[in-house]
């Protein structure tokens, strides 16, 4: 006899412009942060992760970008922290990237400033000002740290939301490669029918979370290398002679 087991999929796409060549990695789940007396604090350190061959089938570690906290190993999505609303939720964001050998800051092409981090988050009803969800001019250096503080309204909707690294510039690099996690805002006490409540909350349902990757290398090309050169050759004129 085989048992139905009701699921719930906390999913959001990681990398939205990109298609998947790696079908059927199995990423471990990532960590949880759960708030506690109307608090949630913690600490995601940015830099490059290694998700190891044994967790994904392929032929070697797969290298990666990506959110970790303390003590932990970096994993893709990174950690899920679960609020609720009426919560104050903290990070503090600490840059473990090195600077770039050769900076890319003075570049005008789009795309510059790949060691240079600061967070966005997608779904939540916060304020857009520094230390809220700022993204224009705040800006975290390889080797700092900043801390954002989110006040989550108390009539805030349950729901899933998301946040990854938002520094103008390297947004497409950072999140294409990884770097982005949950944001949970727990069902209010009788929001949701009994049926639909997950295991955690005495609930039939399982809660996973799922994220999709898509990878398209000839846009990953074209960032590394520019875009094609275009030769624009005069025109001579015509001599008919008589």
């Amino acid at each position: 006899m085989v048992r139905l087991v009701n699921v719930r999929m906390r999913s959001t796409f990681l990398l939205v412009q990109f298609l998947s060549t790696c079908s059927g990695i199995a990423f471990e789940e990532p960590e949880e942060c759960h708030s506690k007396n109307g608090e949630l604090n913690v600490t995601l350190e940015f830099g490059h992760v290694t998700i190891p061959k044994d967790r994904t089938g392929l032929p070697g570690n797969l290298q990666m970008l990506g959110f970790n906290v303390p003590g932990k190993p970096g994993r893709s999505p990174g950690p899920t922290l679960r609020v609720r609303a009426g919560d104050t939720l903290r990070i503090l964001l600490k840059n473990t990237m090195t600077p770039e050998l050769v900076s890319t800051r003075s570049v005008r092409n789009g795309y510059h400033g790949f060691d240079t981090v600061n967070l966005h988050t997608h779904g939540l009803h916060i304020s857009p000002l520094a230390p809220g969800d700022e993204v224009v001019n705040t800006k975290v250096l390889p080797g700092e740290t900043y801390e954002y503080t989110y006040h989550i309204p108390k009539d805030h909707m349950g729901g899933t939301h998301w946040y990854h690294p938002h520094g103008h510039g390297a947004v497409s690099i950072h999140v294409n490669f990884g770097a982005a996690g949950m944001i949970i805002v727990e069902d209010a006490v009788h929001q949701l029918p009994g049926e639909l409540l997950d295991v955690v909350h005495e609930g039939p349902v399982e809660d996973y979370i799922v994220a999709a990757y898509h990878v398209d290398f000839d846009d990953i090309t074209t960032i590394a290398n520019g875009p094609p050169l275009i030769c624009l050759i005069p025109t001579l004129p015509a001599f008919v002679q008589t």
